[in-house]
């Protein structure tokens, strides 16, 4: 799913609010033009550029209508694994998995929701720098740049 958000070098997600829709608000990563140092267990990496926040970050609100919500889960990026039979519709940081278990599993645990709105959901996730977010919605979501504090 083309988006504004694929300008960015990397996203970082701010705030995750669940009420009367699902808003996901990210700020931009920087990469900075400095070189560090990154130790890693018993290990060093050196030369590595950080990708940081800055006042020159961008800031982006992504809204899921809370009608069109079947489900979501928020998962630490460390933690995931990569499903080599997913098949995505770009590279994107919002992507449509056209091919999901994720969305098998709702569909199997959850599929009334065809019942009571007649439309297909779809498994849409967010990759951020931390944070995975997979939303399986009946909708598209809404994507507005935000104004700088």
């Amino acid at each position: 799913m083309k988006t504004i958000l694929d300008n960015c070098k990397t996203l970082f997600l701010d705030e995750l609010h669940y009420n009367e829709s699902l808003q996901l608000i990210v700020s931009e990563g920087i990469l900075l033009n400095e070189n560090q140092s990154i130790k890693i267990g018993e290990g060093t990496i050196d030369n590595v550029k950080p990708i940081v926040i800055t006042e020159n970050s961008k800031k982006f609100k992504i809204e899921f209508d809370f009608d069109d919500i079947i489900n979501f889960q928020v998962i630490d990026e460390s933690y995931t694994m990569f499903d080599k039979n997913e098949i995505s519709d770009t590279n994107g940081f919002l992507q449509i998995i056209l091919k999901s278990d994720y969305l098998s599993y709702v569909e199997k645990s959850h599929g009334w929701y065809k019942d009571v709105v007649d439309k297909e959901g779809k498994h849409y996730r967010l990759w951020t720098e931390s944070d995975i977010i997979d939303i399986i919605s009946i909708e598209k979501p809404k994507i507005e740049i935000l104004e700088k504090n």
